[in-house]
């Protein structure tokens, strides 16, 4: 698979995401810079997501564990499959 669809399929998670994130009633910050992919929050719920296609490696919960948040606030690999509709959510 070339480059291209790849990032266009991630765009489409991205967006997919900001979606589902605001229909919850969260702000969404969005980060083009790696490893996280959208900052949301609500109250004083806090969100850290990356999002992934097709499957979350080792070296990403790795990456995101590294993130150290308050209570009330949590780090999330989200996994968008292939034809699948909404997202795998893992909390790390």
């Amino acid at each position: 698979m070339s480059d291209s669809p790849i990032k266009k399929r991630m765009s489409r998670a991205k967006l997919r995401a900001q979606a589902q994130l605001r229909a919850e009633d969260y702000t969404v910050i969005v980060s083009d810079n790696n490893p996280v992919c959208l900052i949301a929050y609500v109250g004083d719920k806090l969100r850290v997501i990356r999002i992934c296609l097709d499957s979350a490696s080792a070296s990403d919960k790795t990456l995101m564990r590294r993130y150290k948040c308050s209570p009330g606030a949590s780090v999330e690999l989200w996994v968008s499959r292939l034809r699948a509709h909404g997202f795998s959510v893992t909390r790390v």
